[in-house]
């Protein structure tokens, strides 16, 4: 999946090189489907790309490939942590009345 979507880029913009490409994806998603962002390694990082929100495509890719073989292993056996902001929905409505001993 990585090398089409490099391969499909620099095929549609010839001006940039593979290795000007970074790939990421988010935990938990934007929008709630799987989807891979292909962006200019020059682009300025938003908040969507800040560290808590988003993982480069190559370290899932190796945390897969350490995965294999191990019958046990599995990703629910790894730790991700997100981030969110004060107005995320989940925050608002999940864990802040946690927080604030409100929710059960």
């Amino acid at each position: 999946m990585r090398g089409k979507l490099v391969e499909a880029t620099v095929e549609k913009y010839p001006e940039i090189d593979r290795d000007q490409l970074k790939l990421y994806m988010h935990y938990q998603p934007t929008f709630y489907h799987l989807h891979i962002h292909v962006v200019h390694v020059m682009l300025e990082p938003t908040s969507t790309q800040a560290t808590g929100k988003a993982f480069g495509l190559e370290n899932i890719i190796s945390q897969l490939e350490s995965l294999s073989g191990d019958e046990d292993a599995g990703m629910s056996d790894i730790s991700l942590t997100y981030t969110l902001g004060e107005f995320h929905d989940l925050w608002t409505e999940v864990f802040h009345p946690l927080k604030e001993g409100k929710g059960g």
